[in-house]
């Protein structure tokens, strides 16, 4: 984060004690960036659109080792597929991460696009698993979107129109897969019912979504004004009320979705989970296959295991079980 992105962020955020405190842990996760080691989050920086309390944390994978998960079977090489882009050029700004919006990859896979939380970007929410997924075989695209994700929820769903547009439109895709963390499962939900993006999706992996916002009693501490995203993840919120009228789920796609019972930012935590039969939602709750763990909620798209998951998810094209779920020295 540059001087001036965070200048821009304090006279938004800077207007009330919350807006001050979200911005000074912002500054500070800014600042705990060094060399190429993956970014750190903290327990302030939380992705559902509220601020909670404690010290920047580590950020690190847990065991220290991405296990991608993958079930047998042949791994394409993004620079060694067959399929050529179309040409068009890829508009997309780097985010950060090497590998991510690369206009020369090359993939027989779907193209996956990743989308941010709250008081976040993507350098910050996927260090570890964007690298992960590109390892895999996967052309891995994303864009920053509402000022560190505290624009409204359905502006940030056209900004995410507009990526998965520019990315069909260059890699000649029919269909891409997503993957949403916490605000991001909310801003994909948002586009697909109203930006009319259904049947351009197959699987959305979705990792501790605010898919039915959150009643935690930490939103109601980030005004309005400062944080529309944040109003918007209210449980009681216009857009969810809208959006939980006409069901959970769109088209065909497919949703894998990865939570944990002890998520004290999107509460209670069974509201992330979309409502649909097993053939189009399958979850995993972290802590009920590995009873030791501990993940809190803005840790959970570093978390090795958690990683490897969400992999095998698009690899499976959301047929993914639970089991399939290891269970890593940092998550059990």
């Amino acid at each position: 984060m540059n001087a001036m992105s965070t200048s821009r962020l304090g006279r938004r955020l800077g207007r009330s004690a919350a807006g001050a405190a979200a911005l000074l842990v912002l500054v500070a996760c800014s600042n705990t960036q060094s060399g190429s080691a993956a970014p750190e989050s903290g327990a302030g920086v939380v992705s559902s659109g509220a601020v909670s309390s404690g010290a920047v944390s580590s950020g690190a994978v847990s065991s220290g080792v991405v296990t991608t998960n993958t079930p047998a079977g042949p791994s394409t090489s993004p620079s060694n597929a067959s399929r050529p882009a179309t040409g068009a050029p890829l508009t997309l700004p780097a985010v950060g991460i090497n590998g991510v919006n690369d206009p020369a990859c090359r993939s027989d896979r779907r193209p996956v696009i990743l989308l941010h939380g709250t008081f976040s970007q993507i350098s910050i929410d996927f260090a570890v698993l964007a690298p992960a997924l590109i390892a895999d075989g996967l052309c891995v695209y994303g864009a920053n979107y509402g000022l560190f994700g505290t624009a409204a929820v359905g502006d940030s769903a056209m900004a995410f129109a507009a990526v998965l547009a520019d990315v069909r439109a260059h890699t000649g895709a029919e269909q891409v897969d997503a993957v949403g963390f916490s605000q991001g499962g909310l801003v994909l939900r948002t586009a697909l019912r109203r930006n009319g993006l259904a049947g351009q999706l197959h699987t959305a992996v979705l990792i501790s979504p605010s898919f039915h916002g959150t009643d935690s009693p930490l939103i109601a501490s980030i005004p309005g004004g400062a944080c529309p995203a944040c109003s918007d993840q209210a449980a009681d919120s216009a857009l969810i009320r809208d959006l939980n009228a006409g069901g959970d789920l769109d088209g065909a796609v497919r949703y894998a979705v990865a939570v944990t019972s002890g998520d004290l930012i999107v509460t209670p935590w069974r509201s992330q989970i979309p409502v649909g039969p097993p053939d189009r939602v399958r979850t995993v709750v972290l802590n009920e296959v590995c009873p030791q763990t501990n993940i809190r909620h803005q840790d959970m798209p570093r978390d090795s295991g958690v990683v490897g998951w969400a992999a095998a998810a698009l690899t499976a094209a959301g047929e993914i079980d639970p089991a399939d779920l290891v269970c890593t020295p940092g998550t059990g």
